[in-house]
């Protein structure tokens, strides 16, 4: 080896210590390409596995994303027009006019924004001054810029904090506009209830109106100020730049051109390299909704679980759930790790070697920096050092926008009431759905009064956030109830008809706020569900009974005769229901005996005649 270094050393006129440096280099280059080779390798291989394994999960978990390909055609990350259009018809309900909160929040972010990008050229320009008077050697000179440096730091320091409390103000109002908008769509024509029911495109509507809804204001004020602020510092830096540049008699044409060439050569292979990032953090996203929707689903139906002990089943449902979550978030990571590497190296040395090339190339070769006699070699010193300390804080400030504008690309019958009964699956149900408009009406003309005039008691008993007082006039509010002319009396009246007036001495009075679907009973719960029918509806007037074959009879309600019928029958059930047991101890007895019964005689006299 020795040998080597010396012919190698003796041939390209290298000393022997610089000969075993480049060796080195060269052994180390030798090594990395070995080591890095089988895993860039292996992950280009595993590109192709991660897409199916992506496509089985979004399967699995019954939650899939569609998007058109053009054939043949693959396409690469880029620009979303779609999601441009869809953010200015959204425009419409973030600013449904011109004076708003939202506008004046938005116009003070824009001041603040613009303010930055002023003090940033200011002290780009201060930095140049104070490394000017330290090479010249000026104390005095030096202490007095510090001074000023120091003091722009104040309201510097007050605009950064203003722009993040200012964004932060503006997604609250967007958040506070969408979830208005969200909450009257959601509650209008039944929506609510279609969402769950009768529409499968929108698996998890809680996180939709909640955490989407917050997600999306946050990522539409952040995305302002990531497009605007980056915007103005690339005009205003480059602007100064160029000024300086011709100030000093240089050609700014072949910096500026670089610049282009670099940043557009860096767009080109990021979108190459980049992954889909959009669609791996959308499906993230399903997937952790559906891990809340199994959860949520659990706390629905506990008791039910609990009493077929299925926690083993609903335990595997859930490891199955967060795994699925789990490998899209390793996915995530595998592909962030190759694609941040790439974006640093491109945007970190490869721009800070092409910004070097750009801020010196105009300093050497401007006709205001030469040397003139020696007593102003000193001076010219001091100013190439000023201007090139101003030109690359600019330059910095400049390349950190145009970063910021790139990466913001990745990330986006009046008077009647009626009865209606029947044996269980007769269409009862079915028939208050579609009077309700929860189901379509396919065939035939439907005939209804308006919905304010009709009132519907479904059969799961519902208890809704609030007071006591609440539960009996649901969905009445207090002031509807006095627009009424109800009273609280009124209300201690309908619970006493129903056996439920001992729940407002047991539970603290009507003011009381509980969980209600926890504190009362089963039977309690479809006894409130009466008070409420009682409260919105006394009485009814017509009876429509269905036979449970098709049959119905339509006919006027006649409440006493209808008591008097119903209490013949329950006493007709209470005395038979025990004679098959009777029955079958009267024929073990007659086993016994050895005898016939009179009844059983009777019995074959009535089937030979």
């Amino acid at each position: 080896m020795i040998h080597m270094l010396n012919a190698a050393a003796d041939r390209v006129k290298w000393t022997r210590s610089g000969a075993a440096k480049r060796a080195a280099c060269l052994v180390a280059a030798a090594y990395a390409v070995k080591t890095l080779y089988p895993i860039i390798s292996k992950h280009l291989k595993q590109t192709g596995h991660g897409k199916e394994k992506e496509a089985r999960g979004a399967a699995e978990n019954r939650e899939t994303l569609h998007c058109t390909e053009i054939p043949g055609k693959k396409p690469s990350p880029g620009v979303n027009a779609d999601f441009f259009k869809q953010l200015l018809e959204l425009r419409k309900i973030l600013f449904p006019k011109l004076v708003t909160t939202e506008t004046g929040w938005l116009c003070l972010h824009s001041v603040a924004l613009i303010s930055r990008t002023f003090l940033s050229i200011y002290v780009a320009g201060l930095d140049g001054k104070i490394v000017k008077s330290i090479v010249e050697k000026k104390p005095r000179t030096f202490i007095i810029k510090l001074i000023k440096w120091l003091l722009i730091a104040i309201p510097a320091t007050f605009v950064n904090s203003a722009i993040r409390y200012l964004e932060c103000k503006l997604a609250l109002a967007f958040r506070t506009r969408l979830v208005d908008h969200a909450y009257e769509t959601y509650f209008t024509n039944q929506t609510y209830y279609k969402v769950i029911n009768m529409d499968g495109r929108l698996a998890n509507p809680d996180q939709s109106l909640t955490e989407d809804i917050m997600m999306f204001s946050q990522s539409v004020a952040h995305l302002y100020s990531n497009l605007t602020k980056p915007i103005l510092d690339v005009i205003l830096t480059s602007y100064t730049l160029i000024q300086t540049a011709t100030s000093r008699g240089a050609s700014p044409i072949g910096p500026t051109l670089l610049a282009g060439l670099v940043v557009y050569a860096t767009a080109k292979v990021l979108k190459a390299c980049s992954p889909k990032f959009g669609k791996l953090v959308a499906e993230e996203a399903h997937r952790k909704g559906y891990l809340r929707y199994v959860h949520s689903r659990i706390i629905a139906n506990v008791e039910e679980i609990a009493f077929y002990r299925g926690h083993k089943v609903e335990m595997k449902q859930l490891q199955k759930s967060y795994k699925a979550l789990a490998d899209q978030m390793n996915l995530i990571l595998s592909k962030r790790l190759w694609y941040i590497m790439i974006e640093q190296f491109l945007m970190k040395y490869v721009w800070s070697g092409s910004g070097l090339i750009m801020v010196a190339v105009p300093i050497i070769t401007a006709t205001g920096f030469a040397d003139g006699e020696d007593g102003q070699k000193q001076a010219m010193v001091s100013e190439r050092t000023e201007a090139f300390t101003t030109a690359r804080n600019l330059l910095a400030s400049g390349a950190d926008a145009i970063e910021r504008i790139m990466s913001s690309y990745k990330e986006v019958q009046e008077g009647m009431h009626l009865l209606i009964t029947g044996p269980n699956g007769c269409g009862k149900s079915s028939l208050f759905r579609i009077l309700s408009g929860l189901w379509p009406v396919y065939e035939g003309v439907l005939y209804k009064p308006p919905p304010q005039h009709m009132f519907y008691i479904p059969q799961r008993p519902y208890m809704s956030l609030g007071s006591l007082r609440d539960q009996v006039i649901y969905p009445d509010s207090v002031d509807d109830m006095h627009d009424k002319g109800y009273t609280d009396h009124d209300l201690e009246c309908i619970l006493h008809n129903v056996h439920l007036y001992h729940i407002v001495q047991r539970e603290g009075g009507w003011d009381a706020i509980m969980d209600w679907k926890d504190v009362l009973s089963g039977g309690e719960k479809q006894r409130m569900g009466m008070a409420r029918m009682f409260y919105h509806r006394k009485y009814h007037t017509h009876l429509l009974q269905f036979d449970g074959e098709g049959g119905w009879r339509f006919e006027q309600l006649n409440t006493a005769v209808r008591l008097t019928l119903s209490e013949e029958k329950q006493k007709l059930e209470s005395q038979l229901a025990g004679i098959p047991k009777m029955q079958q101890r009267l024929d073990e007895l007659c086993k016994i005996l050895g005898e016939d019964s009179v009844l059983k005689t009777i019995r074959n006299e009535d089937k030979t005649s």
